[in-house]
């Protein structure tokens, strides 16, 4: 359940990237790849813990 909560925030944030950058708005866009990255920073985190999962 988790990892699908996950996905789908990261193809939210994928979505939100694509407008964001159709805006040319630099703040929008660094604050969008800063929360990808965050959320693919506790994704890796999660799966170093817990390998099997």
């Amino acid at each position: 359940m988790k990892l699908a909560r996950q996905n789908e925030a990261e193809e939210c944030f994928l979505e939100a990237l694509k407008l964001t950058k159709t805006k040319e708005d630099i703040s929008l866009i660094d604050s969008t790849q800063k929360a990808l990255n965050l959320l693919n920073e506790l994704e890796w985190k999660a799966s170093s813990e817990n390998p099997d999962v």
